[in-house]
């Protein structure tokens, strides 16, 4: 779920920036055979479910393969320098930053968000408060599987969150 958490974060940050330009932003991943499918219906979901979602975002999103793609390449270079930048601030070896990362932030395209322990502490007390409703979900999706035949997976999950108009990902 950690994968789908940061997923829609980042969707929802591209849904930022199409509304402060005025346009429709059209959402490309790198190709993950595990969870594209996922993905794609988290999305849509989401999709349906948020109007100001459904205003700025392209009907669907796209997987791409990052080597035939160099959108999605400059994407995975700008997360790995963005985690050395990280490693140097906070990691055993205290460091300047790269020339690299340097470069990459002189352009102004790229905005860096960190989360530090408070906010990984208040995320976690707002699941913990919201543990109790949540169980309640969890039984009742188990009740609607069993009634329909299904198998506990995380499609089946996400439509019966999309049915039930409910957010396993918070």
């Amino acid at each position: 779920m950690a994968y789908y958490r940061a997923f829609i974060q980042v969707v929802d940050t591209v849904v930022g920036f199409a509304v402060d330009q005025g346009g429709i932003a059209k959402c490309t991943f790198d190709t993950r055979v595990k969870s594209n499918h996922n993905a794609s219906l988290l999305y849509a979901n989401y999709r349906e479910s948020h109007p100001e979602w459904k205003a700025t975002l392209a009907d669907e999103i796209s997987f791409v393969c990052s080597q035939k793609n160099p959108r999605v390449q400059i994407a995975d270079l700008f997360a790995r320098e963005a985690m050395k930048h990280l490693d140097n601030q906070i990691g055993p070896k205290k460091g300047g930053p790269r020339r690299s990362w340097e470069a990459l932030e002189e352009t102004g395209k790229f905005i860096l968000e960190t989360y530090d322990r408070n906010y990984i502490k208040n995320m976690a007390d707002d699941r913990n408060a919201k543990l109790p409703n949540f169980l309640c979900r969890v039984n009742e999706y188990r009740d609607w599987i069993r009634s329909k035949g299904r198998q506990d997976n995380v499609s089946n999950l996400f439509a019966f969150a999309r049915l039930k108009n409910h957010d396993f990902t918070s």
